[in-house]
């Protein structure tokens, strides 16, 4: 069944408890994005779900928490779960026999919280309430996926100008010794067998190399089922999340490493329905309650929730999720919501952090990301901090050789999970009180980028691992305790000058059912003069920002109003601030040669410019040449394909044998949805037309991808083949068909392929007003990406026998008193050497009057140059950057040319434009 809105997902907790002896029956609600408002229905007939939290009970987590603190070791932790289980069931038996005299029935005895789950008929409900020891009762809401879609990588998340895990990644930390838990929706365990997951969870990707821990040698230490679905289920949000947060990349060219890509991995799969995987907030609680009981045993030192949840901090879900950070030493990472102005399906997620999404590039937070403050508690600022949420591509469940594209915070929160275990694998000793105050201490402005926005869009600011991960290792973190609500507890800083300092203060509740957790505050002070101070009365961590007056020591003073135990933990993170001036790299323009086998034109819904127009591509020095056509509509005379929605002819024989860039074939399908496959087992009828998919999904001819709807019975509205052999040439028709859901919108196109190579693409009618369509040809095999190109306003145009990229500049990020490496990539073959230009910027001088077409020079007047010798298609030329706290944004333009002889008349290439913003990070 087609959706005619978009499919949303539902951020994904972890489960399993003790014993869940009835099945989870979640209403199957695949375009929910937020909270349900109606408690999951029972297996008992007449029976809703609700979670019960008890008053008191007989024992404490204290032994629990303290062999996760002191290292016992996993069978040390697992034996003392045993016993908490046991304890749990004992204490809740007499309330069990209770429930069941009722009609009801106990399903999850919880002990990482004082809570358990039931059935029961609603109007039982009172008497539930009514039992001995039961604090109050909740309805047990169902939850759901967060996503939507469009493309931008792994790779722009984690690149120098955004999270800047690729710095960490290449100084050697990779997470290597630490684990990361997704609570989501599956995990992609058994693509090549049983134990044998998608190459997403191999070291560096490579399916033969099993030096990992997990599954078949892999770095998937496990796939835990909790909700009541099996763990590989076929939903692709898990393998998604997992991809992002540590996944070590897949076979597609959008493909790249996640944050942590050398951690271990452990899914636990809170799916209860089949399709949409909605879970439910008692669920979402078993899974935080396996992830803390699974901690010691794994090294699991992040876990990531991609799902919708509770606002309300003791719902049975917020409070296994901060009773997880509490006890098991594990920092909560969870979505923010979808949900814009509203955060009423978002987790609280006290004791962790909630991550806004931010759009790539531009690091505005997107319009679906919800903004606090939080629902329920309007003096609580919400969301804790941002990261990428937007146009994302991540592995595909089941097949490596396909992207997986969706937006949501489901895909920001395990940035931050990823960036976690870097933290932790750069300071091995770091708690998750500090790993949340090193993240939250070392992130980057983007208020100018969202003027009109406060932290209530986008938490303390914007991930950066780099930052993060570099005062880790500086050990610019400390923990301490506060006992009075009268005499604070002070520390000294040692500061600079006119130095801008950024200290973190964070804490946890430990009343897990109470909401009257710590107030506690933070103040910088230089002798008596304040010079910052932050008391937000209802968050768990302030943060302040400061300018240095004078070099010398400066006091921090933590304060409480009031203090929910006798003495309370905390951390401290301290260091300079980002807003000191982030080193960086800004690319501009474009290099020179560039060269694609494929063209594309996607047009948006209502935009379509085709009608009355003819194309006709040309075979040209292996490529296409592509001009306007004067071919003229043959409108056809035999009977239809008689196909159907999402349909597809079988393989047809051509009379002759049709060569096309990167190939040939004698065969070809037809699809329903208005492309044609160039070779006959072709599968896919998809009606949502994508760059990815055409780029890779095998060679095709797009005469008008969009979502048809021929008439199978008639064969009017429908789609025929014809072949004309005595003129060399056959004729694929789109006659009178329409528009899915919009019969008023018909279109009449055809596709006349010759026995030359030739192609005439002749457009009658063309009218697509709610869906995209995909003007476009491609060999279909990973090929490069050309870009959006507007068909009718560049004829012609050509394309290449083989992708060629332009020669590419790039750098790492120049931080004062480092080497800044220059980076070239994309040398042409038989290059003889190169030159690295720096100069003055410029718009860019069009070169082509030199025989170089294609090519600018966006450096005049030269000012130097750094010579430098090609023995492959890159080259690295180091650049000394002075410790000069004075050159702090500045700026150096930098271009790269090669002699490249053939390329051209002059046998030059040039790059585009990079330049280097000077920085102290």
């Amino acid at each position: 069944m087609k959706l005619t809105a978009p499919f949303f997902l539902v951020l994904a907790s972890a489960t399993v408890l003790v014993a869940q002896e009835l099945p989870v029956q979640t209403p199957d609600a695949p375009n929910k994005v937020g909270l349900g408002t109606e408690p999951v229905p029972g297996v008992i007939p007449g029976t809703l779900r609700y979670n019960v939290t008890f008053k008191t009970r007989s024992f404490d987590l204290r032994e629990f928490k303290a062999a996760n603190d002191n290292k016992a070791g996993g069978p040390v932790v697992q034996a003392i779960v045993r016993d908490l289980e046991q304890r749990a069931r004992a204490d809740q038996e007499p309330f069990r026999q209770a429930v069941e005299a009722l009609g009801g029935a106990v399903n999850i005895h919880f002990w990482l919280i004082n809570a358990a789950n039931i059935e029961v008929p609603p109007a039982k409900l009172d008497a539930v309430r009514a039992l001995p020891n039961v604090l109050f009762v909740t309805p047990d809401l169902p939850t759901y996926p967060l996503g939507a879609a469009a493309p931008a990588p792994i790779k722009t998340a984690t690149n120098s100008n955004h999270h800047n895990a690729d710095a960490e990644q290449a100084a050697g930390n990779k997470g290597t010794n630490v684990t990361v838990a997704i609570v989501d929706t599956s995990a992609d365990s058994s693509l090549h067998g049983v134990d044998m997951p998608h190459q997403v969870f191999y070291r560096n990707a490579d399916r033969n190399n099993h030096t990992g821990a997990g599954l078949d040698g892999s770095r998937l230490l496990a796939a835990v089922q909790v909700g009541t679905q099996p763990p590989n289920n076929s939903h692709p949000h898990g393998t998604g999340v997992a991809g992002i947060a540590a996944g070590a990349g897949w076979s597609t060219a959008g493909a790249d490493a996640g944050h942590a890509s050398d951690a271990g991995i452990v899914v636990y799969s809170i799916c209860n329905v089949a399709g949409s995987c909605g879970s439910s907030l008692a669920t979402e609680a078993a899974g935080w309650q396996r992830v803390a009981a699974d901690a010691a045993t794994y090294n699991t030192v992040a876990a990531n929730m991609s799902y919708s949840s509770s606002p309300d901090p003791t719902d049975v879900s917020q409070q296994a999720i901060d009773a997880c950070a509490l006890n098991a030493n594990v920092l909560p990472v969870t979505a923010a919501g979808n949900s814009g102005s509203s955060t009423g399906g978002s987790s609280s997620t006290a004791n962790g952090v909630a991550v806004a999404a931010i759009e790539p590039n531009t690091k505005v937070v997107a319009d679906f990301s919800s903004r606090g403050p939080m629902s329920g508690d309007t003096q609580r600022f919400y969301p804790d901090i941002s990261a990428n949420g937007v146009n994302t591509v991540m592995p595909q469940w089941g097949n490596e050789s396909v992207d997986w594209i969706a937006d949501g915070t489901s895909m920001a929160s395990p940035q931050v999970c990823g960036a976690a275990g870097l933290v932790k694998n750069a300071r091995p000793g770091s708690t998750a009180l500090e790993l949340k105050a090193l993240l939250l201490n070392n992130t980057e402005s983007i208020q100018t980028q969202n003027s009109t926005l406060n932290r209530n869009a986008f938490g303390m600011g914007y991930l950066r691992d780099d930052l993060s991960c570099s005062s880790a290792r500086a050990n610019n973190v400390l923990t301490s305790t506060l006992a009075s609500t009268t005499t604070p507890a002070t520390h000294t800083l040692a500061v600079q000058r006119n130095q801008i300092y950024a200290v973190t203060l964070t804490w946890h509740r430990h009343v897990l059912t109470s909401t009257a957790w710590s107030d506690m505050s933070l103040t910088i002070k230089d002798g008596a003069n304040v010079l910052a101070t932050s008391d937000s009365p209802r968050n768990l961590y302030e943060k302040v920002e400061f300018t240095a007056p004078s070099t010398g020591n400066v006091t921090i003073e933590v304060a409480a109003t009031s203090l929910e135990i006798a003495s309370v933990p905390y951390a401290l993170a301290f260091g300079l601030s980002s807003a000191n001036g982030l080193a960086a790299v800004r690319k501009s323009g474009v290099g020179c040669v560039n060269g694609a086998m494929s063209y594309y034109e996607l047009f948006d819904a209502g935009t379509i410019d085709m009608t009355g127009r003819a194309i006709h591509m040309l075979p040209n020095a292996g490529g296409y040449a592509v001009s306007a056509s004067t071919a003229s509509y043959t409108a056809p005379t035999s009977i239809g394909l008689a196909l159907s929605d999402d349909s597809l002819s079988s393989a047809i024989s051509l009379p002759f044998t049709f060569v096309f860039p990167g190939g040939s074939t004698n065969q070809i399908r037809i699809c329903s949805n208005g492309f044609i496959y160039l070779t006959g087992s072709g599968t896919s009828t998809s009606y949502i037309p994508t760059v990815a998919s055409a780029l890779t999904g095998g060679p095709r001819l797009f005469p008008m991808w969009s979502d048809l709807l021929p008439d199978s019975s008639t064969n009017v509205n429908n789609v025929f083949y014809e072949a004309d052999t005595a003129n060399g040439l056959v004729r694929v028709t789109w006659r009178n068909v329409p528009e899915y859901g919009n019969s008023s919108q018909i279109n009449t196109f055809q596709a006349v392929l010759y026995a030359t190579g030739e192609v005439d693409l002749i457009y009658v009618q063309a009218r697509i007003a709610s869906h995209q369509a995909l003007v476009a040809f491609s060999p279909g095999v990973n090929n490069r990406d050309p870009g959006n190109r507007d068909i009718t306003a560049t004829l012609p145009f050509f394309t290449q026998g083989s992708d060629v990229n332009a020669v590419s500049q790039d750098a790492t990020r120049p931080v004062l008193g480092s080497t800044c490496n220059l980076l070239v990539s994309d040398i042409a073959a038989g290059s003889l050497g190169g030159v690295e230009i720096i100069g003055v910027q410029i718009p860019g001088i069009d070169l082509s009057f030199l025989g170089m077409p294609e090519c600018f020079l966006y450096n005049n007047p030269i000012l130097a140059t750094l010579p430098f010798g090609v023995s492959g298609s890159s080259a690295t030329i180091p650049l000394p950057i002075p410790n000069d706290l004075a050159l702090t944004g500045g700026q150096v333009p930098v271009q790269a040319a090669t002699l490249s002889p053939g390329l051209n008349a002059r046998g030059v290439a040039t790059s585009n434009l990079a330049v280097l913003v000077l920085g102290p990070f």
